[in-house]
């Protein structure tokens, strides 16, 4: 196999020859020093943080349009009443469905490092990193 010259790594690796830490990545982020792919456990937070104000509570900001959206199996018992009546009358399947949904936090969601600075610019919690892949900007 061959060894890929320690300077045309991308830039995190660089300067961190050793383990990175949680705090690590997250800064890394927000000062636009890591660009790639990240799977993290994110959610809204109840109160806004530092980096971001609004007369609104974040449920209240993120109300109208919720910011993370993800593909997920829907079962029919969270479908409500009205809608699993239409779906009985027009004879439709009422097995679990592969919906684009939006929600207030994900688990182990895969986010481009733009989308995430933008995330937690709006205070957005990231609880859990799995795994980071970084590539280097050309």
């Amino acid at each position: 196999m061959r060894e890929i010259a320690y300077e045309s790594r991308p830039s995190l690796c660089q300067k961190n020859r050793e383990k990175v830490t949680h705090e690590q990545i997250v800064k890394a982020v927000r000062d636009d020093d890591l660009f790639g792919m990240i799977e993290v456990d994110i959610n809204v937070p109840e109160k806004w943080g530092s980096e971001f104000q609004s007369a609104l509570s974040p449920a209240e900001y993120f109300g109208e349009m919720s910011p993370i959206f993800a593909n997920v199996d829907v079962p029919m018992s969270v479908v409500g009443p009205h809608m699993q009546q239409h779906i009985k009358e027009l004879g439709l399947s009422d097995k679990p469905r592969r919906l684009l949904v939006g929600g207030m936090r994900a688990q182990q969601i895969l986010v481009a490092t733009p989308l995430l600075r933008w995330y937690l610019e709006h205070s957005m919690i990231v609880s859990k990193i799995y795994q980071v892949i970084e590539y280097r900007r050309q």
